[in-house]
């Protein structure tokens, strides 16, 4: 019973140790991204013309109300955009 608590006590700092070094790397990764598209979308400019399908929607039956409404954005809606 007494090797099985030291062994306890040497695996849980071990555990700890890895979860924790789990999280900051997740960590630095999620910001690492988040920087990265941050300065993508700067370095587009103001010449940016940006067409979606959807506005910005938090509700699920406006989700499908919209996705029933708003036909799909095709390359001819592109072209006509583009031609205006």
């Amino acid at each position: 019973m007494r090797t099985h608590n030291n062994a306890l006590l040497l695996d849980a700092p071990g555990i700890i140790l890895s979860v924790s070094t789990l999280i900051v790397v997740v960590a630095l990764k999620v910001s690492a991204g988040k920087r990265y598209i941050a300065d993508r979308v700067a370095n587009m400019g103001s010449n940016v013309f940006l067409l979606t399908r959807f506005p910005v929607i938090t509700d699920v039956d406006e989700y499908v109300k919209a996705n029933r409404r708003n036909k799909k954005v095709t390359w001819d809606d592109l072209n006509l955009c583009a031609t205006v």
